[in-house]
């Protein structure tokens, strides 16, 4: 009996002094890049140092308090895009280490500036907006970003409006957009917005068309006469975007009970043949724009005024 306990008792000695000690020393860490009151931009590398007696388990990363990284593996490290935040604003970095035994230590934390204000994409300022007789052109500069991610064209009716998107282009080469509706009476705004593939952007300088000017009034000429007829005539227009000459005929030198002798939609046909009583005559140069010039002539003392510029809706 005796010896059976004596067995039993170095058995358990054994036993206990086989069994590992339990690891409580925590590891040791610290923020090696960047520096505490360093300014950041764009994509930061927070860098870790940590050492542990029986190895590194994970290490976490907070921005403000805020969990935004776990990092398994050596090195550790996280890549913090810094183009969500205000520029000038301040952020305290913090990273907690474990160790395989669930030992933790917290560093020591630093803060850091964000400022982005140099590191918006370039390009996309205005370089011109014209227009032919289907279509408006707008041509920007081209970005130079190595990050570029797209161009959005945008669009106002003034130049302090709400500006809509047009169009988005991802492709850098691309500088210039068309519209066929569009209206060169009223200011067209144009700008483009470049932004990275950090989400970074910027506006280029914006500009509007050239506002559409009225046709050059044809001058109706003195009157000749032909065989009991009259012959009315008048300067041709040349400009491109002509659509009609209008003669009108009144017994009122205010013309106020005109009407419409004749509507010519070529421009070389510059006079017409009036066999009726003489009267008082008008003639309207009209764009395709919907604007139209005047020039009077007063019959038979033969009288010119200068074109004026009007509506169409208003002659």
């Amino acid at each position: 009996m005796i010896k059976h306990t004596l067995f039993l008792l170095i058995l358990s000695l054994a036993f206990w002094g086989c069994e590992e000690e339990q690891d409580t020393i925590p590891p040791t860490v610290s923020i090696s890049s960047p520096v505490s009151g360093q300014t950041v931009n764009e994509i930061i590398t927070i860098t870790v140092t940590t050492q542990d007696n029986e190895g590194i388990n994970k290490v976490e990363f907070f921005i403000d308090d805020s969990l935004v990284f776990i990092d398994l593996e050596s090195p550790y490290e996280y890549q913090w895009n810094t183009a969500q935040y205000e520029d000038g604003s301040e952020h305290i970095v913090k990273v907690i280490s474990y160790d395989n035994s669930d030992n933790s230590t917290e560093s020591q934390p630093i803060m850091l500036i964000v400022d982005n204000s140099t590191s918006t994409p370039n390009g996309g300022n205005i370089i011109s907006v014209t227009y032919t007789l289907t279509e408006m052109t707008v041509e920007w500069e081209e970005s130079t970003d190595g990050d570029f991610k797209d161009y959005k064209v945008l669009y106002s009716d003034t130049e302090s409006g709400n500006k809509d998107t047009l169009e988005t282009y991802t492709d850098k080469s691309t500088t210039s957009y068309t519209i066929t509706e569009f209206d060169p009476l009223i200011e067209n705004w144009f700008w483009v917005q470049v932004t990275d593939t950090l989400g970074l952007g910027s506006i280029g300088s914006g500009m509007t068309n050239e506002i559409d000017s009225p046709p050059t009034p044809s001058e109706i000429y003195p009157i000749e006469s032909d065989n009991g007829s009259f012959i009315i005539s008048w300067s041709q227009n040349n400009e491109s975007d002509f659509l009609s000459y209008t003669l009108y005929q009144s017994q009122y030198g205010d013309m106020s009970d005109q009407s419409i002798v004749i509507t010519i939609n070529d421009n070389i046909d510059t006079s017409t043949i009036i066999s009726d009583d003489l009267g008082y005559f008008q003639i309207n140069t009209q764009d395709i724009w919907g604007y139209c010039s005047t020039w009077r002539g007063d019959l038979p003392t033969y009288s010119r005024i200068s074109g004026v510029f009007c509506l169409w809706d208003d002659v």
